[in-house]
């Protein structure tokens, strides 16, 4: 081939092409009718025939695509096959360009591939299609077989990264692992990629691609590895996306919390996730870098949460992350797009706990939970399940704050995402209104309430949805029907067009209730009514609702003089035959309007209405009419109700303003409230019958009788003790219904006082109105603060819990406002306290604890003791606050705190000392009132304040913890004096009070428990009382022991247990055993089922540790401690042998005693067990005869054999009958267990013990 004739050269080097089977025209392939194989075949054939040298057809090919530009590019496009082709389907397009394969010949790969290089430095630099010409010639490289001389490739291809433009660089480096195939120059290219990561920065997400599909090294990994770690701050979010799928490869878990810290801290991540690019903002954005940022950010989170997927160990650390950095800020927003987008991801009860914490600690809130909502909707949107999910997890927790940021999380969602998210958010509440917990039925209800009168135009499709919650009618409340009844109306008569099937359901809906004959159905229909009536009123404005116009509106002035009611009236409603009156039930709620108007208009002036305030209601001697001579009992008992509920709404009138006439009159109207409600007791238990009438409108039926205590009706004895109680019915039927009943009998049935009448607490009362105000107060904080949360019902009314009457105003708003009275409940317990030390003479010291105070000497009355109760309730009540653990309130425990310890301290004290010195001092104060009680109540009372005040003082846990204890067991060795009107239950009760204390701070719960069972307990088999401590009677024996036993279980599953320390195991048991034997000792003493069944069920329970932990410890201190091993097993035969007789006097008396009787079949299986499990440790040490199973007989509880049936039915009566005496019920848990068995002397048998041997 003459190397002068181009034209020559161009047409011989297309005709050998073709008769390759390759038709080629200006450089591109038209059609190839070969495959790879055969055109390498045809290529040698006429290399031969024709007598070319490789080298002469590279130089053809060479002149060939340099002798103009577009046959080099045509020479990189790929073509189809031929149709008539054969091999199509083993031939792709892609590999079909003509440069390709030329390139696959191995002869001139060498030279043409150097040409190849060179044209497309020179195309790069000139800018030449770059682009396309850099992508035909990686395609042409990839699909090689094999590349002869790599190392030259190397070299060539990162001079051309160095100098063409970065786009080009960016495809060469990423082509880089499918272009060199052999392992042997991956190492090679790995450095090369190095060097090129730390000096180009642009590159760096290619680079890492690179790398990260390459075969290299570990060592070469590391380093790589720390590279990058240590560049992550500098990187935006679109070169995160290939840093965070190299590191996860390859990731230790030593390196995660480094690398997840380093993603929390980026700056890009942090600018990507503040950036608004889904807000519709009126400020100029550029959209383009916008959504950029916002594409980059949706990747980088898509691959965040695959690797989370894929490494576990990633979403625990991030999770741990975010509880300790958080603690006291605010999450970052990227953590709660994490907490979003990978909720699902992680493990479901570490995420749950996160988010508990963080929202408790008010980390989560709702300002940036809402930003991160509106920021970034396209990629929350795709994870709408996983928001769902954590906002049903919100709703269903228990604190409050939980609450709204599940209603905040739910109100975003539906005001700023599309159609089917608000689908999704209102199916959502419709759950949970449905789901039976009345909390998250509240909950949706005010969720939906803001929706609908706030977004009315954006609710309104979707009130064919919202109707469905009149279903759930029968399980809600009248406050609850009210709120979804102004919700519905508002959406049905928003506008002219709003929807009309919606009216028509609500109008059906009220007319439904309104002709149901169920009271508590037409009040609901009287409040969908006026809901309806509301929404049609045109709405006000805001000018017209401000209460400054109301001075100078002239229809109030005109409507204020008709409204003038007259007092006369109220006794012509108790005449029978006067036609014309107002009912007397409409004079509370009307006179509660009218202080209402006039507080608004005249501030705290009420002498508008001071006629209504004082005026007469009943004749002065009413108090003195003898019940049982008067004609109409009934009405007479009407009408003192209604005068109670009247001065209840007079003493409402209270206020922090109020002058000193209606101050005066105030504190009259409470004596004579005093005065009234004991009357009502009085005549109440002469009429149990009499159902008082209602108390407002929402009560509705809410009780349907007083409930009035009768004498119990005892079980019919048996010979002398039937007889005994059959003269003793006689006897007290006179008088079972002489006793007064009790307030809280009938308080439901009186209207609820606010809490302004605190402002009259330090006026002059005697004890007993004081007491009366003191129990308003709590029952009050109790309704409000109250921690219990309402249990779950399944669609059933008649399972909710009745609301309480008393006045419940929103928990912050009543703790805000009693913290003020603080200085004043402390000056009536210091006053109460003072004069017990004054009558007294004498003031105790407390480290003395042999020395106690004599009730003799006390000079406080009943009433006052209730009053020093009342106090220390009140104060645990505001101090056992469940908001408290919330940070927000943080301050306000704090400002509690110091109210009380500015009675201890000065000022200057209280802005001086130490956290430790201020909890002290705190603590110190209720300690010292120690000294003050009288009785048992009120000490059990102070107990507990103590016990929530040591949590509250948390820095000095340790020593406030030790006077604690030294107060229960002061308490513990007093001889309280004991009435007759104290009742066995609330002695029990208190007494169970002290114990817990006394056993729950010590350091040795078990060291307590083997004192009480070893020395107090037994005092009670000789005696009525212990004499070391006195408050353990019989009659307070079950509390106590069932109190005992439980810390008893307690302790042995954390001494033992799965979680147990490693401390003398062996040891630990022999306690435990001898602890238990003299428990179960006390059943002996006093042989009740209720102490039975507690003995066999704590018995059981350690039992059943001792089988699961127990016997692995005996078996491997058996060989070395073989005494103590025996000593452990004998002890617990001694327990086992209570447990059997227990176990057979249960199962004897089955029919009797069947919640007793179900205890016995699990308890015998856990005793064979037993009785196994020993023999085959034996059986293990070559000493199976050791234990001989004895004969089993019947005996009962105090170990008689039992021999006939008549024994053991006046057995049983005698327990029946002490059962009787206690008043506590025991749980019927089948935890049960059995055994018999002897133990020989194994000492001689050791010897001879074969260490091989197996169980």
């Amino acid at each position: 081939m003459a190397s002068s004739d181009i034209g020559g050269v161009v047409a011989q080097f297309e005709r050998m092409l073709r008769s390759c089977g390759v038709d080629i025209n200006e450089g591109r392939a038209i059609s190839v009718s070969v495959d790879r194989r055969e055109f390498h075949k045809r290529l040698r054939q006429t290399l031969v025939t024709e007598k070319i040298a490789p080298a002469e057809l590279a130089d053809a090919a060479k002149i060939y695509f340099s002798k103009e530009a577009i046959r080099f590019e045509n020479g990189l496009a790929a073509c189809d096959p031929a149709i008539s082709s054969t091999v199509s389907s083993l031939w792709p397009a892609r590999q079909n360009s003509v440069l390709c394969l030329l390139l696959s010949v191995p002869q001139i790969q060498r030279d043409l591939l150097k040409f190849v290089l060179d044209t497309l430095y020179e195309r790069a630099l000139g800018d030449e299609n770059s682009a396309s010409v850099t992508y035909g010639v990686i395609q042409a490289l990839k699909w090689q077989d094999t590349i002869n001389d790599p190392e030259a490739l190397i070299q060539r291809i990162f001079e051309l990264i160095a100098d063409v433009p970065e786009e080009q660089q960016r495809q060469l480096v990423r082509a880089l692992p499918e272009m060199l195939r052999e392992e042997g120059s991956h190492a090679t290219v790995a450095a090369h990629l190095c060097d090129l990561y730390e000096n180009h920065s642009e590159l760096s997400g290619a680079v890492l691609e690179a790398l990260a599909a390459l075969r290299v090294p570990s060592d070469v990994v590391v380093s790589v590895r720390k590279s990058v770690l240590s560049s992550i701050p500098q990187l935006d979010v679109e070169q995160l996306c290939p840093v965070l799928d190299f590191v996860l490869r390859n990731l230790p878990e030593a390196d995660i919390p480094v690398f997840v810290n380093l993603l929390r801290s980026s700056e890009a991540i942090v600018l990507a996730s503040q950036e608004p690019v889904d807000c519709n903002s009126h400020e100029p954005v550029d959209h383009t870098t916008a959504s950029a940022q916002a594409d980059a950010l949706i990747q980088f989170v898509d691959k965040l949460r695959v690797g989370v997927m894929t490494h576990r160990a990633l979403g625990e650390c991030w999770l741990k992350m975010i509880e300790v950095n958080s603690a006291g800020a605010c999450l970052k927003q990227i953590d709660v797009v994490f907490l979003f987008v990978c909720y699902r991801q992680l493990h479901q009860r570490h995420a749950d706990a996160t988010i508990r914490q963080a929202v408790k600690e008010a980390c989560l809130t709702e300002s940036v939970t809402s930003t991160v909502l509106k920021r970034h909707q396209s990629l929350l949107r795709r994870h709408l399940n996983n928001i769902l999910e954590i906002c049903d997890l919100l709703l269903r927790g228990p604190v409050i704050s939980m609450h709204e940021l599940a209603s905040a999380i739910y109100r975003e969602l539906f005001l700023y995402y599309d159609v089917h998210v608000q689908t999704e958010v209102i199916v959502a509440l419709l759950t949970h209104a449905g789901s039976g917990s009345p909390a998250e039925l509240h909950n949706a209800l005010s969720c939906v309430h803001i929706l609908c009168t706030k977004h009315v135009k954006k609710t309104a499709p979707f009130g064919f949805m919202l109707q469905v919650l009149l279903d759930q009618l029968g399980r809600m409340s009248l406050g609850q029907a009210r709120l979804l009844f102004r919700s519905l109306a508002w959406l049905a008569y928003a506008d002219a067009d709003a929807d009309i099937g919606l009216r028509d359901t609500l109008r059906i809906a009220a007319r439904k209730q309104l002709i149901n004959p169920n009271l508590k159905y037409k009040c609901v229909g009287m409040v969908a009514t006026v809901a309806m009536v509301e929404a049609m009123l045109p709405k006000r404005s805001s000018t017209s609702a401000n209460p400054s116009n109301l001075h100078n509106d002239s229809s109030l002035r005109s409507a204020s003089v008709q409204m003038v009611i007259d007092i006369g009236r109220l006794s012509s409603v108790l005449d029978r035959s006067q036609k014309v009156g107002l009912p007397i039930e409409a004079m509370c709620p009307l006179f509660r309007l009218l202080r209402a108007a006039e507080i608004e208009i005249f501030s705290t002036d009420l002498q508008g209405i001071n006629a209504l305030l004082f005026a007469r209601t009943l004749p002065d001697d009413f108090e003195d009419i003898n019940l049982s001579v008067a004609p109409d009992k009934e009405q007479l008992l009407i009408s003192l109700f209604h005068t109670i509920n009247w001065n209840r709404e007079l003493i409402n009138s209270a206020s922090e303003l109020m002058s000193r006439d209606l101050r005066a009159q105030l504190v009259k109207t409470i004596r004579k409230q005093v005065n009234l409600i004991n009357l009502a007791a009085q005549w109440l238990a002469r009429l149990p019958e009499f159902v008082p009438p209602r108390v407002t409108f929402e009560d509705g039926v809410s009780a349907q009788s007083v409930h009035v205590r009768t004498a119990v009706k005892a079980k019919a004895g048996k010979g002398r003790k039937r007889k005994a109680n059959e003269e003793e019915t006689d006897d007290n039927a006179a008088t079972k219904n002489s006793v007064p009943v009790e307030f809280a009998s009938f308080r439901h049935f009186l209207r609820s006082l606010n809490q302004n009448f605190v402002y009259l607490l330090e006026e002059d009362f005697l004890p007993t109105e004081r007491a009366f105000l003191l129990q308003e107060l709590w029952s009050q904080l109790d309704a409000s603060l109250g921690t219990e949360e309402s249990q779950r019902v399944f669609l059933s009314p008649a399972a909710l819990k009745k609301e309480n009457t008393a006045s419940r105003q929103p928990p912050e708003e009543m703790v805000r406002f009693l913290i003020n009275f603080i200085p004043q409940l402390s000056s009536l317990l210091e006053a109460l306290v003072d004069k017990m030390k004054v009558s007294s003479g004498h003031v105790h010291n407390s480290n003395d604890q042999d020395t106690y105070m004599d009730n003799s000497d006390s000079a406080l009355s009943s009433d006052e003791i209730l009053c020093l109760r009342l106090l220390f309730s009140i104060f645990n009540t505001l101090l056992s606050w469940r908001g408290f653990n919330e940070p927000r309130n943080a301050k306000v425990l704090r400002q509690a705190l110091n109210m009380i310890a500015l009675r201890v301290g000065s000022t200057q004290f209280r802005t001086q000392c130490d956290v430790v010195e201020f909890h002290r001092r705190v603590f110190g104060y209720f300690v010292e009132l120690a000294t003050s009680v009288a009785d048992l109540e009120t000490a059990a009372a102070l107990l507990q304040l103590l016990l929530t005040v040591l949590d509250k003082t948390a820095s000095n846990a340790d020593a406030n913890k030790r006077r604690l204890l030294g107060v229960a067991e002061e308490f513990l060795r007093r001889d309280w004096p004991r009435s007759n009107k104290d009742k066995s239950a609330r002695i029990a009760k208190s007494a169970q009070t002290l114990m817990t204390v006394y056993i729950e701070e010590t350091d040795d719960r078990l060291e307590k428990i083997a004192y009480l069972s070893e020395t107090v307990f037994p005092e009670l088999s000789g005696n009525a009382r212990s004499t070391i401590f006195p408050i353990i009677a019989r009659d307070t024996l079950t509390a106590c022991y069932k109190t005992i036993a439980s810390y008893f279980v307690r302790s042995v599953k954390a001494m033992c247990g799965a979680q147990a320390d490693g401390q003398d195991r062996l040891t630990q048991w022999l306690r435990i055993a001898k602890t238990l034997r003299l428990l179960l000792d006390v059943v002996k003493i006093s042989a009740t089922n209720l102490n039975a069944s507690c003995g066999l069920k704590t018995a059981c329970e350690t039992l059943d540790v001792f089988i699961k932990y127990g016997m692995a410890v005996a078996e491997t201190s058996f060989k070395a401690r073989t005494d103590e091993v025996l000593l452990l097993v004998k002890t617990l035969q001694q327990s086992t042998r209570v447990m059997q007789h227990t176990c057979s006097h249960f199962k004897t008396n089955a029919a009797k005693q069947i919640a007793l009787a179900r205890q016995v079949p699990t308890a015998r299986r856990l005793l064979e067990t037993f009785i196994f499990k020993i023999q085959a440790l034996f059986s293990k040490f070559n000493c199976a005869d050791a234990l001989q199973v004895g004969q089993l007989r019947m005996r009962n509880l105090r170990g008689e054999e039992i021999s006939n049936s008549k024994e053991e039915d006046d057995q049983t009566e005698d327990m029946e009958d002490a059962g009787d005496e206690e008043s506590f019920d025991d749980d019927d848990d089948d935890d049960e267990q059995e055994q018999g068995g002897e133990l020989n002397n194994l000492a001689s048998r050791l010897n001879t013990t074969d260490e091989s041997a197996e169980f």
